[in-house]
């Protein structure tokens, strides 16, 4: 299935379930956790040490035992990151024609959702994929774009972001505000010159004047 929409969603405080204890499982609950949702763990055994650390610092619910019907009830999101592609597509069955999303582990035909490779710069999040076809290639991407663009990115957008605020409060006419902030938006194409900090700072006095 390639018909996927592309969007950023807000999951704080709510309720995430991951089902299984290994590696991939520990490594979905950090990323729920980061946009700090509301997360439980069910495991029939936890062989990853992380999850039982984050349990220990209350981070997370967790139960370690058998998934049941019952659980899957009342939840936002779950991702079935167990070894066992029969329990996770029985998961997958029960809510699929239910409110809620589910994620099963390197699985798209059992799945409503897919996880994108994300390159993270603070407030620039830019999300990568190949709809399930060749998800260490998204990752691969996802590092060339982080190494073209650098570092400093994240403080770049977020500057601008700024003058873009600034610039509802000083600028009155949508034309001339528009311009404006497609200039400022352009400075980005020299994202590795080393003197467009001052440019964009200079942008941002102007609009601070």
């Amino acid at each position: 299935m390639d018909n996927y929409s592309s969007f950023f969603i807000n999951l704080r405080g709510k309720k995430c379930l991951v089902v299984g204890g290994g590696k991939i499982a520990a490594r979905k609950i950090v990323s729920l956790l980061e946009s700090e949702a509301d997360v439980t763990c069910i495991a029939k055994e936890v062989l990853a040490g992380e999850i039982s650390a984050l349990c220990n610092d209350n981070k997370i619910k967790l139960a370690v035992r058998e998934i049941s019907l019952e659980d899957l009830n009342d939840v936002f999101v779950i991702i079935a990151a167990t070894n066992d592609r029969c329990v996770n597509k029985k998961i997958y069955d029960y809510v699929k024609n239910k409110n809620i999303l589910i994620n099963s582990v390197d699985d798209t035909a059992n799945s409503n959702f897919i996880f994108p490779a994300v390159l993270d710069r603070g407030v620039l999040k830019v999300a990568v994929s190949t709809t399930g076809h060749f998800p260490m290639l998204a990752g691969e991407i996802r590092n060339l774009i982080g190494s073209v663009l650098g570092e400093p990115i994240g403080q770049i957008v977020e500057t601008l972001s700024v003058i873009r605020k600034k610039s509802y409060e000083k600028i009155s006419d949508e034309k001339e505000r528009n311009m404006y902030l497609k200039k400022a938006a352009a400075l980005i194409h020299n994202h590795k010159n080393e003197n467009l900090m001052d440019e964009i700072e200079k942008l941002r006095n102007e609009m601070e004047e």
